[in-house]
This record gives C-alpha cells, sequence and structure tokens, in this order.
C-alpha cells in the first residue's frame, strides 16, 4: 500500500480516531501513518474533483435512513465513483443487511449495475450487526473462483465462497429490487418499510 485518502464529512469524528487514544488504538494509529491523507469532506465532492485513478475503494456509508442518505446510494454517485476507480480496480460497498433488509440489499446491487459495474454479492457475520451484505464492483468481469486470503485475518473463513452464498429466503427478494437514482430516490422508503418487520 503506497497512499491513502481517507474521507469523511465529519472531522470531529476524524479528530477522535487520530486524537482519543482508545480509538487511536483500535484503528492502530493508523491516521499517524505518513501514507494517510485525511480529507475532512463529502465524498461526493471529492470524487467530483478527483482525477487520481483508485485500485481499490472502500464506500461505508451510513444505512439509508433518509432522503440525503438514500441520495448517496444512487446511480449518479456510482458513475462518479466509476471515474476514479482504475480500469483494473474494484470497489466495495457495505449493502445493509440482506437478511433484515433485503430489498435495500439487492436495490444496492441492482444499483451499482446500473452504473455499468460488474458486481458480486456477499454476506458475513459482523459482531454487533450480525449478518451483513457487501457489494464488490468492478469495470471487468469478476470471478472469486477458488481464491483465498493471502494475509493473516481473524474474520474471513478459509473458503471464501461460503461469502457468495445465499439462503432461498434472502435470494427470493432479488426481484424486489429497485434501481436507486437522483430522480428516484426511495431506498430510505424501503429500508423504512422494511426495518418496521425487524
Amino acid at each position: 500500500m503506497k497512499h491513502v485518502d481517507l474521507v469523511d464529512l465529519d472531522p470531529l469524528v476524524l479528530d477522535a480516531a487520530k486524537n482519543f487514544r482508545s480509538l487511536a488504538a483500535l484503528n492502530q494509529y493508523s491516521l499517524y501513518d505518513s501514507r494517510v491523507t485525511v480529507h475532512p469532506q463529502d465524498a461526493v465532492d471529492f470524487l467530483a474533483s478527483n482525477r487520481s485513478p483508485y485500485h481499490i475503494i472502500i464506500v461505508d456509508f451510513p444505512d439509508p435512513t433518509d432522503q440525503t442518505i438514500s441520495d448517496l446510494y444512487t446511480t449518479e454517485f456510482y458513475s462518479l465513483l466509476k471515474r476514479s476507480l482504475a480500469d483494473d480496480g474494484v470497489f466495495v460497498c457495505q449493502s445493509n443487511s440482506p437478511e433484515d433488509t433485503p430489498i435495500v440489499f439487492w436495490s444496492i446491487g441492482k444499483t451499482i449495475e446500473s452504473a455499468g459495474f460488474q458486481t458480486l454479492s456477499y454476506h458475513t457475520i459482523i459482531p454487533s450487526f450480525g449478518d451483513w451484505g457487501f457489494h464488490i464492483g468492478a469495470k471487468k468481469p469478476i470471478s472469486w473462483r477458488n481464491k483465498r486470503v493471502q494475509v493473516p485475518c481473524r474474520t474471513l473463513p478459509a473458503n471464501l465462497k461460503k461469502l457468495f452464498h445465499f439462503p432461498h429466503k434472502i435470494l427470493s427478494k432479488k426481484t424486489l429490487a429497485i434501481v436507486n437514482s437522483k430522480k428516484n430516490s426511495i431506498l430510505h422508503k424501503i429500508f423504512k418499510k422494511e426495518n418496521l418487520y425487524v
């Protein structure tokens, strides 16, 4: 890893992650690493002005609980992100719980695809969150095949293929997925409706 740009809207969160000893210890004092540049700004504004291609982009937005956050999970956002992704790069987007909010989960994947990405969907158990879903996006076709984790990891299974298997009750909701766009930003409404049943 040669360089990391960390973009977050809240400068107080960034300050706490760097300067509160207990939080800094959790992130292994990574914000003091000379390879890390912190950008306290909106992700959309950052991507709009960025001209450097990234090989890896990690998107960790909050859940789409309201219109403002729902507007981040749009075709327009992923199209903007595509400009900053190297041709052989990949990105991953946290996509809510496929167990508790499966239509939200599949809608995020469908929206990513609407921006011209190839996708892989997976889920894993996250302590304190439960079963949590993610989508990997790339400009080129991607496949997990028989790849294995090459670095020490406490949380991923030895056989990564298990992460890409979804039970029928989750897969059956895929047909209800929508494309979330600026003109049709309704992901927050689906999120609220699904959370009524959680």
